[in-house]
């Protein structure tokens, strides 16, 4: 394939430059407190942009190409990798039974590649990894292996893409059993990866370091800071595996380059010399990252795939819409990137989790990438827009979008929505308050997905006040917020938004996702469990049945 990118690369720099206008215009809108940005063509770092601060003890010390940010779901491309490396030195195949290598998993069909390309067809736990420390996995593999064995099967055989975070904890495991000394070993020294990290439990006040932040409404951010303990290694190899990396955009465009060599060298291994060197070399086959795995919907009339998830990766063809797995998607048609140009293959991915944002983007036809990282959850995806808007300028687009625009439509957007969500609960209330005592609601709850749970208590007396006829719950380690009593035996949670974000409670746009519906036994005497209706795919609801009365039985026995 021709190169698509024809322009000089003075010609390409000028452009981004005048694009760099454009980005402080979405970083505006959305509230972005700092980002880094580079964009990697042939072998070498072609133009960066550096906007705003870490935050911090030193407040308004700017980002720059060394700071560190969050990766969050960027990490499972890494582990992607390293299974990758596994086929060539290990003999491990896709096709392997996950139960092979980890004979405490239960389900006896499920393959690596299901893992890799999210085809499983279980449920999906993603939501509740998000109320963990901001999207961080925190669990031993025990616990990882205990929460997958719990997954019910929402499709059965391969037809459907159902994200599910969970399975990266696994693959981690599969790798090596101490997955980040391999992962260190492995991909990070051979890349001199030196400013990527793999936790991000780090303190933000030692060296560069950003701290991580969350928009509220009026242009105000809050200050996101996860736990500081000290977990041990097997608790950090499952974090790592998921979402608990950290790097920053010199390091990710090191990568980068890295993978977009091994594309230009990708082919079969002809004989035994061959395969030693691809052995010894970080991507030895760039086509297992990068060949689809499983369709991820709307494909065309010929029954191929529009858009497809690799091994860590999506991938599609321009022109075409990205942004799938962001909140962008949800909240307007996005629009086609690449009208009017060549087809050209782009593998991407993109992170949301409390207190970051982040994308990153190859066209490895044209060895060239795009990477924006942030310190920022915004109500929209912003870095989203930025990664889109530097793949467009880097291309020469003959139809641009108007990314700034699209940026600020969706964030008012993200937040007319919400409030219409709230409007909509607030008018299914009921005269009248709850059938039975509050008191008969309390207890603790057991989760589906171990070891999480809900405890449901009495709220403090501020609450009391503030709110009538309401209970308190408490998920894990969240801190409590309100039940407000609706009709009959259900309840809601929905909060403003500032206080959404504050407690770290995932954005849904489904009214029935902030309703949890108390069960009674048969005879109406007392509660047996809860309903909570927090996956849209299981659109029943998932049950949580009651395991005490008593508020303070200890999550470990939950």
């Amino acid at each position: 394939m021709a190169n698509i990118i024809t322009k000089p690369p003075e010609a390409i720099i000028q452009d981004l430059d005048e694009a760099h206008a454009d980005i402080l215009k979405i970083k505006e809108s959305t509230g972005i407190v700092g980002l880094s940005a580079a964009v990697v063509l042939k072998e070498r770092v072609l133009w960066r942009a550096n906007i705003g601060r870490m935050g911090g003890v030193k407040r308004e010390v700017p980002v720059d190409s060394d700071t560190v940010f969050p990766l969050g779901a960027l990490s499972q491309g890494f582990t992607a990798a390293c299974v990758a490396q596994q086929v060539y030195r290990r003999g491990l195949s896709f096709d392997d039974k996950v139960s092979a290598h980890l004979p405490a998993v239960a389900d006896k069909h499920a393959t690596i590649g299901d893992l890799l390309g999210h085809r499983t067809g279980l449920q999906a736990p993603d939501h509740l990894l998000h109320l963990d420390d901001g999207g961080l996995f925190n669990d031993r593999l025990a616990d990882a292996i205990r929460a997958f064995n719990s997954l019910k099967p929402l499709a059965s055989g391969r037809p459907r893409f159902l994200h599910n975070s969970l399975g990266y904890a696994l693959l981690g495991a599969v790798v090596d059993p101490s997955y980040h000394n391999y992962l260190q070993k492995n991909v990070l020294d051979p890349l001199q990866m030196t400013n990527t990290r793999m936790s991000t439990y780090a303190r933000y006040d030692h060296g560069n370091t950003t701290r991580r932040f969350s928009a509220l409404d009026h242009s105000r951010v809050c200050t996101y800071d996860p736990s500081e303990f000290s977990f041990n290694s097997d608790v950090e190899d499952a974090s790592v595996a998921v979402g608990g990396m950290s790097s920053s955009s010199n390091d990710m465009a090191k990568y980068c380059i890295g993978l977009n060599e091994a594309w230009r060298r990708r082919g079969p291994a002809g004989n035994a010399r061959a395969q030693k060197i691809r052995r010894a070399q970080v991507f030895p086959d760039v086509d297992l990252l990068f060949d689809p795995l499983q369709s991820m919907g709307d494909d065309a009339p010929d029954g191929t795939a529009k858009k497809s998830h690799a091994a860590g990766w999506m991938t599609c063809t321009l022109p075409a819409a990205l942004g799938d797995l962001g909140i962008n998607a949800q909240l307007m048609e996005m629009p086609i990137l690449g009208s009017g140009c060549a087809p050209v293959t782009v593998v991407w991915n993109q992170s949301r989790y409390h207190g970051t944002n982040a994308f990153v983007a190859l066209l490895p036809e044209c060895e060239a990438a795009v990477i924006v990282l942030s310190n920022t959850m915004t109500a929209n995806d912003g870095v989203d827009w930025i990664g889109q808007l530097l793949i467009q300028t880097l291309l020469d687009h003959p139809y641009p979008n108007n990314y700034p625009l699209l940026a600020s439509v969706s964030a008012e957007t993200a937040r007319l929505r919400y409030d219409e969500v709230g409007a909509r609960i607030a008018l299914s209330k009921r005269p009248g308050g709850p059938p039975r005592p509050l008191s008969q609601y309390c207890g603790c709850y057991k989760c589906y997905f171990p070891p999480y749970f809900m405890r449901v208590t009495r709220p403090r007396m501020r609450d009391r006040v503030r709110f009538k006829k309401c209970l308190r719950i408490d998920l894990r380690e969240i801190d409590g917020f309100p039940l407000q009593h609706l009709y009959e035996d259900t309840f809601t949670w929905f909060l403003p938004w500032d206080q959404r974000v504050k407690a770290r409670l995932k954005l849904d746009y489904r009214p029935d996702y902030y309703l949890m519906r108390f069960q009674p036994r048969e005879d109406g005497s007392d509660i047996e469990s809860l309903v909570w209706i927090n996956d849209p795919a299981k659109p029943e609801g998932h049950v949580f049945p009651r395991i005490s009365r008593s508020a303070s039985y200890p999550y470990w026995r939950c």
